[in-house]
C-alpha cells in the first residue's frame, strides 16, 4: 500500500522530470501512447526501486535510461516500423540509424554525457561520440 511518502515521491519524480522523459520516449518510439507507457513504466520501475539517496541529476539520468530502454521495447520500435522522421531542425526531416538515433535520445533528452551514453549501448566512448557527431552532421 502507497504511503504518503510514496505519493509525495512521485510527484516530486513527476514535476522535476515529466518533461524530458516525455521527450525522450517520443522520440525513442515515434508514437505518443508508447512514449507515455515507456514513461510510466520507467516511473514505475523507479518508486519500485530501493530508495538510495542521490543527486536529483542522477536520479534524472537513471530515469532517462529506464525510459530508454522501455522505449526500444515498444511494438513500434521492436518491430521496426517508426513512424515519420523526427524533424530536429524543425525544417528537413532526418530519419537516422538506430544507433545514431539511440545516442542522440540519450545525449540530448535524456541528459546523460555520451559517456553515459555509451555505456548504455555497450559501445566505446570513442564510438558513441562519432555516433553522435555523425547525427549531428546529418540534422545540420
Amino acid at each position: 500500500m502507497a504511503t504518503r511518502n510514496d505519493s509525495e515521491h512521485a510527484a516530486a519524480l513527476c514535476d522535476a522530470h515529466l518533461d524530458r522523459l516525455y521527450q525522450l520516449a517520443t522520440f525513442t518510439t515515434t508514437d505518443p501512447d508508447e512514449a507515455v507507457r515507456a514513461v510510466s513504466c520507467a516511473l514505475h520501475a523507479a518508486l519500485d526501486a530501493p530508495a538510495r539517496p542521490s543527486p536529483a541529476h542522477l536520479v534524472g539520468r537513471r530515469l532517462a535510461v529506464l525510459t530508454h530502454r522501455f522505449g526500444r521495447r515498444s511494438p513500434t520500435v521492436l518491430s521496426g516500423s517508426l513512424g515519420p522522421p523526427i524533424d530536429l531542425a524543425a525544417e528537413a526531416p532526418v530519419l537516422l540509424p538506430a544507433r545514431q538515433h539511440a545516442v542522440i535520445a540519450l545525449t540530448l533528452f535524456g541528459g546523460l554525457t555520451y559517456r553515459e551514453a555509451a555505456r548504455e549501448l555497450s559501445v566505446s566512448a570513442s564510438d558513441a561520440a562519432t555516433l553522435l557527431r555523425s547525427a549531428l552532421r546529418r540534422c545540420s
